[in-house]
């Protein structure tokens, strides 16, 4: 409204003419204002943008609400109860429930039976022996093959005093170890060589075992899953440096089982299961891995000799 409406509109207020003629004066000068080409122009896309209603509410004289598949589709999505956040939470809810019921598949590769009897997994549980317990002892070893099949699994009378059971990890108690099923060091010490002879030998933390048993294997012959690189992590005290992560995490993160579970023992044959299920899915990678390390190892012995003569 200009500066000459607006002085009318107040000349009109002090003088003798009505309230009403000071509005119909107003409205003269609001229609004219929309009646501007351009305000015509906003006012008929608006128009040709809004959904017309239905004639069938249009007959029964219902009102003239707009249909859900007129309904513009920002109102739809605002109006859903299942929003875009509400339906993220809900697949990252049912992902941490299917993740420990639901095994994941572990896609292996296809090989013959010759080739899975090389392959043996070992794992062993262990009690305290020495002043605090802090020294460990072996007390229960169990081996099994490919398929996860036990084929070895027996308790070992320590000939030392035991100080710490270590019940609450090892699961032995003294009537296991003392029992007449449990078998000697010595004899336990023997089968488990000669069954690990000649076998690609998986496992996690192998170097326990071995120092329990005082035992050794070719390195190329040996498959520990704390030791191979893509199942480690940084250290948070050197990031140059990898450490090992403990089994049960590797089988929740990898294998999507659980293991050790928090106020259970340690069963040596599920553990020895699982150190063997990860390198299935990773033997394809992990054999590579071997294969370049082997290489490397004869081409460095070649130089040597080389040198030597």
């Amino acid at each position: 409204m200009n500066s000459r409406a607006i002085n009318s509109i107040s000349h009109l207020k002090d003088s003798s003419l009505g309230v009403t003629e000071i509005d119909r004066i107003q409205q003269v000068q609001h229609s004219k204002k929309n009646n501007h080409p351009r305000r015509r122009q906003k006012a008929n896309t608006k128009r040709q943008k809004r959904p017309a209603a239905s004639d069938s509410s249009v007959k029964s004289g219902s009102s003239s609400k707009i249909s859900d598949s007129a309904r513009p589709q920002h109102e739809k999505i605002i109006g859903l109860k299942d929003t875009q956040k509400k339906r993220r939470a809900k697949k990252i809810k049912n992902a941490n429930t299917i993740g420990l019921s639901t095994p994941v598949v572990i896609e292996t590769e296809i090989i013959s039976d010759e080739e899975k009897n090389k392959y043996v997994a070992l794992d062993c549980e262990m009690v305290g022996v020495g002043i605090y317990g802090t020294e460990s002892a072996v007390g229960r070893v169990s081996i099994v093959n490919w398929e996860g099949d036990t084929i070895f699994d027996s308790f070992v009378q320590v000939s030392e005093e035991v100080t710490d059971y270590r019940t609450f990890v090892s699961g032995l108690r003294a009537e296991d170890i003392e029992s007449e099923h449990a078998i000697s060091y010595e004899n336990c010490r023997d089968t488990v060589q000669n069954l690990l002879a000649g076998k690609i030998l998986v496992g996690h933390a192998l170097k326990n075992d071995f120092d329990c048993f005082n035992l050794s294997h070719p390195w190329h012959m040996i498959r520990d899953t704390a030791k191979f690189e893509p199942f480690m992590k940084r250290s948070k005290i050197d990031k140059t440096r990898l450490v090992s992560k403990k089994l049960k995490i590797l089988a929740k993160d990898k294998l999507g089982i659980e293991i050790q579970k928090d106020g259970h023992a340690h069963c040596s044959i599920e553990d020895a299961a699982a150190a063997m299920d990860l390198y299935k899915k990773a033997r394809k990678k992990w054999e590579k891995v071997v294969e370049y390390k082997i290489s490397r190892t004869l081409q460095i012995v070649d130089q040597h000799l080389n040198l030597l003569q």
